[in-house]
């Protein structure tokens, strides 16, 4: 008896002496099992790496789904996010707490569908989507997940939620930003932003199934060139049942043509040359939109549109503001407000074009006092009504 005694104390010895010689690949085994068998089926991820030195891991080959009905197959596609973390407690079992989230070169796809919906705005609803068809495709795992996790401490059998805090800030360096919008009748709109420097705050629910808000402000380049530059500050709430929005975005020599998908339906010009640089504030609550705009405008080239449904949207006579379009090709100062629905916006002259507008009606109200006293063989009463016309169209 004593033999066998000693025999097991030496296996004992040994188990022991492999599992302290191996616990951070059984670490790493089990906490990447818990992860996994906890991400939801939108959410992939190829593997999970931990550095104890340095107390930090990273998330290699992470996959965000779009939702049914967008061209694109992947909202999110990063290859490397680092994550810095701390332990909650003296077990690692007793959870983490990540302080630090850093993801390098990821792409992410902003697109609306030909229905007009948003993937972002979508993915809340997916998130806290449970089809019976998950359930389905989860119900085989079970007694296999069990069986695998049997071996793993009770604390690492909760959910994920309970077991990794997150901090709510993720870092963006060397990001690509695509946007592909589909809705636009007759037009596809393409932009591509690159080299993007961002941090984005995530507001999520305590059990990491929903999307409360997103706070986002970053910089980047637009299409490849480095002298078209975009900075914005984004702050979206998804927590109530409309969707409520707040974009703020500053621009730096950006070629006008680019965005004009956008505006081309509401502008009584065709531009087809011109650099733009200042600020877009676009607001939105539901469909409602409230927006405020200063645009500094470069080497403007347009013709004027004959008629069509851009001269509806403009509150103000669209001849006037071709006139002030033309009066300086070299540079001019451009604002205007938009307000209502999104589907049937109105568009209004901000203070700087009022005020030119204005200046504009004086001169010609100046310059038709100065003509009464000429002979032209009309009335002076014809000659008032002829430059009225003028200024308000016919």
């Amino acid at each position: 008896m004593k033999k066998i005694g000693i025999i097991l104390l030496i296996f004992l010895v040994l188990a022991v002496g492999i599992v302290y010689h191996y616990r951070y690949s059984i670490f790493q085994y089990s906490i990447e099992t818990v992860i996994k068998n906890n991400l939801p089926p939108y959410l992939s991820i190829k593997s999970i790496d931990f550095d104890f030195d340095r107390d930090v891991f990273e998330l290699k080959g992470i996959r965000i789904k779009n939702p049914k009905g967008f061209l694109t197959k992947f909202f999110v596609n990063v290859g490397v996010v680092s994550c810095r973390f701390r332990k909650k407690g003296d077990n690692i079992w007793d959870g983490i707490e990540i302080t630090e989230i850093i993801t390098k070169n990821p792409i992410i796809t902003i697109e609306r569908s030909e229905k007009g919906k948003v993937n972002l705005a979508e993915m809340s609803q997916v998130m806290t989507k449970k089809t019976a068809l998950t359930a389905k495709k989860k119900t085989p795992r079970v007694k296999t997940e069990k069986k695998n996790a049997a071996f793993l401490p009770k604390a690492a059998r909760k959910d994920v939620s309970n077991l990794v805090k997150l901090t709510d800030t993720i870092q963006i360096k060397n990001g690509e930003m695509f946007l592909l919008d589909r809705f636009l009748q007759g037009n596809i709109a393409k932009l591509r932003c690159e080299d993007i420097t961002s941090k984005i705050k995530i507001d999520l629910s305590d059990d990491f199934t929903k999307v409360l808000t997103i706070r986002s402000d970053g910089v980047g380049n637009l299409n490849g060139d480095r002298t078209q530059r975009v900075a914005w500050e984004i702050f979206t709430d998804l927590s109530g049942a409309r969707v409520k929005m707040s974009n703020t975005c500053q621009l730096e020599n950006v070629d006008m043509t680019l965005l004009k998908p956008y505006y081309d339906k509401y502008s009584p010009v065709d531009i087809y040359n011109g650099r733009c640089s200042g600020t877009l504030v676009l607001n939105f609550d539901g469909d409602d939109i409230g927006s405020t705009n200063v645009l500094k405008i470069r080497n403007l080239q347009f013709r004027p549109k004959t008629g069509g449904g851009g001269f509806n949207y403009w509150q103000v006579p669209v001849v006037e503001i071709i006139k002030y379009l033309q009066s300086a090709p070299g540079e001019i100062i451009f604002d205007f407000k938009i307000k209502g629905n999104i589907s049937d916006p109105r568009f209004y002259p901000g203070p700087y074009l009022k005020n030119a507008l204005r200046n504009m009606v004086v001169d010609k109200v100046t310059n038709v006092i100065g003509s009464l006293t000429e002979d032209t063989g009309e009335s002076d009463v014809d000659k008032v009504i002829s430059v009225m016309k003028g200024i308000f169209g016919d």
